[in-house]
């Protein structure tokens, strides 16, 4: 499920970043964000070395919709939000290690 091209913009600029199409993944990168996050470990081939691509990767990967299910919440509307959710993480993991660097 691609994510709208605004709302990407606006999860990437919440943690910093003004421009997520004009980053270019390393295998390196894939690495870091998916162990931050918790998922399993995904390449520049699974995701076009793009970061929307790592965020479809983390919405389809059935640990990171446990990692966030809830009983107490209505499933129709969590599913609605996984994408959200990926979004957000993907770019807080990838910021978090860029500024280490």
């Amino acid at each position: 499920m691609m994510m709208p091209k605004k709302k990407l913009q606006f999860y990437a600029r919440q943690h910093g970043l003004k421009d997520p199409e004009a980053v270019v993944l390393s295998d390196a990168d894939c690495v870091r964000v998916c162990q931050a996050i918790g998922v399993r470990t995904y390449t520049t081939k699974d995701c076009a070395a793009q970061l929307s691509g790592l965020v479809d990767c983390v919405y389809y990967d059935e640990g990171f919709r446990q990692q966030h299910a809830n009983p107490n919440i209505d499933q129709d509307f969590l599913a609605t939000r996984f994408l959200d959710y990926a979004a957000d993480a993907v770019m807080k993991a990838y910021m978090q290690g860029r500024a280490k660097v």
